[in-house]
């Protein structure tokens, strides 16, 4: 989804944000939004007081709540962030328990300078372990990894291995000598279910 500048008196007058639950809702609006009354009646009917947002699943596995304001659609964690703080999110807001669908406040942080190491498995990792894949032409155990450089994504070879528990090692190791969460990549996020995408 393309970042966009979010304005915060838009998001404060259109929505409102509960930080214990993450969860947002959608304000009454003013008959002036509007340009007929009746539209103005049968918004608020519909819409006022109830959960804002979809549910988007991505082939990763990965789930975010994204609320659409006019013709752009935002990440929620994105506008909990300015809602919260009156500035432009971070390029990376993180989820501490890796759970992209769990907005609560004390559940957001700025990740720019973790580099996505709090992530879960990708739902389509088939080694159990995040950077260890088989190489067929290889015909070895692969360890590698990703890092960000100057807003770019940049492979790492750790290198190969006849062992898949090497490979792991390897892995374990960078792991830890650049910061990673303890949990990285241990398990699947709760929220990975199914491609599609539905309401909240």
């Amino acid at each position: 989804m393309k970042t966009r500048y979010i304005d915060p008196e838009v998001v404060r007058e259109l929505l409102h944000y509960d930080p214990d639950t993450g969860t947002f809702t959608w304000r009454e609006r003013p008959l002036e939004k509007f340009k007929e009354e009746v539209h103005w009646k049968r918004w608020n009917s519909r819409f006022k007081g109830k959960k804002a947002g979809c549910i988007a699943t991505f082939a990763t596995g990965y789930q975010a709540i994204y609320i659409r304001i006019g013709k752009n659609a935002h990440y929620a964690h994105r506008l909990a962030w300015v809602y919260m703080t009156g500035d432009q999110p971070p390029k990376i807001v993180d989820h501490i328990n890796r759970d992209a669908t769990d907005n609560r406040w004390g559940n957001i942080r700025s990740g720019e300078n973790n580099n996505c190491r709090n992530r879960s498995m990708y739902v389509t990792n088939t080694s159990g372990v995040n950077g260890v894949t088989w190489s067929n032409t290889r015909k070895k155990w692969v360890a590698q990894s990703k890092t960000i450089e100057n807003g770019r994504h940049k492979a790492i070879y750790l290198g190969g291995y006849e062992e898949m528990e090497d490979a792991i090692a390897a892995r374990r190791r960078w792991e830890r000598e650049n910061g990673y969460a303890p949990d990285h990549g241990r398990d699947l996020a709760p929220y990975h279910v199914r491609k599609g995408v539905r309401h909240v």
